[in-house]
This record gives C-alpha cells, sequence and structure tokens, in this order.
C-alpha cells in the first residue's frame, strides 16, 4: 500500500471514528491471568471487545469473560441514534444504566470538545 492510499485510509478511520460514537456497558465477570510483571490493559481490552463483538469468550487464554450487555448507545453525526437497554432491570443493572447514561454523556462532550479543537487547528 502507498503512502498516499495509507493517508487516505487514515483519513476515513478518523472519519468514521470522528463522526459516531458506541458507548457499551456490560456486567459480568472479567478474569485476567497475570503474566510477568503488569497487566496488559490495552491486549485485555483487545480481547473483550472481540468476545463481545462474537458473542462468546475470547480465544485467548490471557483473558475470561462472561458478560452481558445492559446498555447500548450508537449515534452518529447526522443525530441517527440507535439505543438498546436490558429488558428487566434489577437495581444493580439500573445503577450501571445510570453511569451509562453519565458515559454517553460525558463521551458526547469530549467529541464536541475535540471536534471544536481540530477546528481551530484547521
Amino acid at each position: 500500500m502507498s503512502i498516499i492510499e495509507e493517508l487516505r485510509e487514515s483519513a476515513r478511520t478518523l472519519i468514521k471514528e470522528v463522526t459516531s460514537l458506541d458507548v457499551v456497558t456490560l456486567s459480568g465477570d472479567l478474569k485476567v491471568t497475570i503474566a510477568g510483571d503488569k497487566i496488559d490493559f490495552t491486549q485485555t481490552y483487545a480481547e473483550l471487545a472481540k468476545a463481545t463483538q462474537a458473542g462468546s469468550p475470547a480465544g485467548s487464554t490471557a483473558t475470561a469473560v462472561t458478560a452481558e450487555v445492559v446498555a447500548f448507545t450508537h449515534i452518529d453525526l447526522d443525530k441517527d441514534l440507535t439505543q438498546f437497554v436490558k429488558s428487566d432491570l434489577t437495581a444493580a443493572d439500573a445503577s450501571l444504566l445510570e453511569s451509562h447514561r453519565d458515559m454517553v454523556k460525558t463521551s458526547l462532550e469530549a467529541r464536541r470538545a475535540f471536534i471544536r479543537m481540530v477546528a481551530e487547528v484547521v
């Protein structure tokens, strides 16, 4: 892939990331096996994302995931919105839902601040 093609692909990815927002709140267990003197949370997150997208635990031995989606929110730049909330919420789930709403609000504020910063630079 040429440098120009790589730059185009990077721009497409950036535009996609900036023009949509996903917030997922999971409830369950995340067990991490520590190998060495530190936990690689970047790898743990990647495995968790893979596990939740596939709908089954990650194949890696480093992370075991048992989780269910309590809430999911997807927002596009044009304000299209998809939201999922688990039915039959327990008291603990209701608390997680409130945290989910706070995360959506905070994420939107951070996204707006990022877009303002980019606009000022350009």
